[in-house]
């Protein structure tokens, strides 16, 4: 703000002119002193500014590597329960397969023994069969070997009579 008048104690020892002259002065000095103020504020402005920065720059790498440091424990940590569970999963699908393969087991010792009694009840149906085939056949048999007779024995007795007739009859 710049000196516009020169006080009345002052103007009565100096002439006008250097009244002018020395309101010129002044003003001049006021105005350097003002940017010389303006200069040291904004100095230690910029200083305060990037001592700010600073602390902030500091406080944000500090809470950067924190968080890296976090992130690696807890990414140690979750790859370690991830092979707790695998491995669990691998007992367990251990045992569910040896489980498997015991009934598995039983099942196919269940079969065979149902498939052999099944084949040695077969056997013993078809040798039931074949005794019963063989006594009816015998019986057959034994009844055409009867028939047969009979018949041979008629037929004998015919020739017989047969040839008793032309033997007589020739005779």
């Amino acid at each position: 703000m710049p000196i516009v008048t020169v006080p009345r104690s002052l103007r009565d020892f100096m002439p006008d002119t250097a009244g002018d002259g020395l309101l010129e002065l002044l003003n001049e000095a006021l105005e350097d002193q003002r940017d010389g103020i303006i200069e040291l504020v904004e100095e230690r402005f910029v200083r305060r500014v990037q001592e700010s920065e600073s602390r902030l720059n500091e406080r944000i790498t500090t809470e950067i590597s924190g968080l890296r440091s976090e992130m690696r424990e807890g990414i140690s940590s979750l790859r370690g329960e991830v092979r707790e569970g695998i491995s669990g999963l691998r007992g367990e699908m251990r045992e569910g397969i040896s489980g498997l393969r015991g009934e598995v087991r039983e099942g196919i010792s269940g079969l065979r023994g149902e498939m052999c009694e099944g084949i040695s009840g077969l056997r013993g149906e078809m040798r039931e069969g074949n005794s019963a085939l063989r006594a009816d056949l015998r019986v057959e048999i034994s009844q055409n070997k009867a028939e047969i007779i009979k018949w041979m024995f008629l037929f004998w007795i015919g020739q017989l009579a047969a040839f008793i007739a032309l033997f007589l009859l020739k005779g």
